[in-house]
């Protein structure tokens, strides 16, 4: 690229990868007799999860761009946090050797906890306010109004008469 981009725009390019491998396995799954029930999205991005959480016309176009092609595929409410120190696709960048990773049960099956009920898994970020990084994203809203009035009164008149009764 010609300029560099945020790690949370990188982020949101990964999330769009996986969204796409997901599809691709839901839509295998459809020649089989697998049965998908339920699909879940994990990031560890509080960003993208607040970008995601969000309709595509409230970021910049970049941002709101890849968003829209995600709530394409999945909803927003398949989304769920992951936290960092859980995440195994984290380990490489963590300086985990190929030889390490190669051994490491978690990279290759997940978390422990992610085999588990619904209810032995992380414990979800309340909703709240999206972190300002994200609001960097956020489209400036202009507010314009214009007033029609349609009745046979002067509203100068009005004005006028109100303003001086309100003087005095």
């Amino acid at each position: 690229p010609i300029r560099s981009m945020s790690i949370a725009r990188l982020e949101l390019m990964g999330a769009l990868c996986l969204v796409k491998l997901m599809d691709f396995i839901k839509e295998a799954f459809k020649t089989t007799n697998i049965q998908v029930n339920e699909v879940h999205g994990w990031l560890d991005s509080e960003i993208v999860l607040a970008w995601l959480s969000k309709p595509s016309c409230q970021w910049k176009t970049f941002v709101a761009n890849r968003v829209q092609e995600i709530h394409d595929f999945f909803p927003p409410s398949i989304w769920k946090h992951c936290p960092g120190k859980e995440n195994p696709a984290d380990k490489l960048t963590r300086g985990m050797t190929l030889r390490e990773l190669k051994e490491d049960e978690e990279y290759w099956h997940g978390p422990k906890w992610l085999s588990k009920k619904p209810d032995s898994w992380p414990t979800q970020l309340k909703k709240q306010p999206p972190p300002s990084d994200a609001m960097d994203e956020a489209v400036e809203l202009k507010v314009r109004a214009l007033v029609i009035c349609s009745s046979n009164d002067s509203v100068i008149g009005n004005l006028t008469e109100r303003r001086e009764r309100f003087k005095t």
